[in-house]
């Protein structure tokens, strides 16, 4: 008798377990000539969506690396980007220049306490850097300031210390050929005790 009321159990953790995390998604409105709530920050993998509230044709444009347009030609229409990759990606309408904005997208570390024998991973995008692209590290020791610390194309470093305090990252993406790219993502630190 317990058996069966413990295997329908194990067959709803299991589900759950296998259940993926759901991307969100950060509303901008196009409206008034100004982005509304146009510097979201998010995670990696979240969407940000852009809803043009104005009669007149707006874009929502990043011209350098690495790129993205969303085209809203009229009231009520809408386009989304997702971000996978850690940084700061200003963007503007290529059509009313003074509307700008900038998605901010968060670095991960994991985990966000430990010792000195705790492994930590930093992670900087959803996949490795596109070809031709690479990720840009930085790390702030304690009582210390930002300097870059690797540069790399994987999507994740692994980290550890034995000098205790709080340690900062951050990081973002540059194109190998120009130097172009985002600026540096929001910082995520790690506790060493």
């Amino acid at each position: 008798m317990r058996l069966r009321s413990v295997v329908p159990l194990m067959a709803l953790a299991a589900l759950l377990v296998a259940v993926p995390a759901t991307a969100a998604t950060k509303t901008v409105n196009a409206q008034g000539f100004a982005f509304v709530g146009g510097s979201p920050t998010i995670a990696q993998g979240d969407e940000v969506k852009w809803d043009n509230k104005d009669a007149a044709h707006h874009t929502a444009t990043r011209t350098t690396f690495p790129g993205f347009s969303v085209d809203m030609p009229g009231a009520g229409d809408s386009g989304t980007e997702t971000f996978t990759q850690a940084g700061a990606f200003a963007y503007r309408c290529s059509i009313h220049g003074s509307m700008t904005g900038t998605v901010k997208v968060r670095i991960k570390v994991s985990p966000s306490s430990g010792s000195a024998s705790t492994s930590f991973t930093i992670t900087v995008g959803q996949g490795n850097a596109d070809a031709g692209s690479t990720y840009v590290i930085q790390r702030k020791a304690p009582g210390g300031s930002f300097k870059t610390w690797k540069t790399t194309t994987a999507k994740s470093v692994t980290f550890k210390s034995s000098t205790k305090g709080t340690w900062s990252f951050r990081s973002k993406v540059v194109k190998t050929s120009s130097g172009a790219g985002s600026g540096y993502s929001p910082s995520a630190s790690v506790s060493i005790k």
